[in-house]
């Protein structure tokens, strides 16, 4: 048995996602990380504590900033990675 998994706008290697800031001028990524490389090992790392290799994750929208930098999807446990393209 498998599950599905999903998860939006995780902005791998996007180091300006880290300075972005809601409406009342507080960082929505929080001020929790210290570079681009922590923040997206952490989400890798929550990721690999759920989803097992016999599972499906979906990406939806905002997944890299840049197509080279999609290898870092290999890093997540599943082989079954579906991307949805986001804007």
């Amino acid at each position: 048995m498998h599950y599905n998994f999903f998860l939006s706008d995780p902005h791998f290697t996007h180091t300006n996602i880290l300075g972005f800031k809601d409406k009342d001028g507080l960082l929505l990524r929080g001020s929790r990380f210290s570079s681009i490389e922590e923040h997206d090992n952490f989400i890798i790392d929550s990721i690999n504590k759920r989803v097992r290799i016999q599972d499906k994750i979906y990406i939806m929208g905002d997944v890299v900033i840049h197509k080279k930098a999609l290898p870092i999807l290999e890093r997540i446990n599943t082989k079954k990675r579906i991307l949805l393209l986001g804007n």
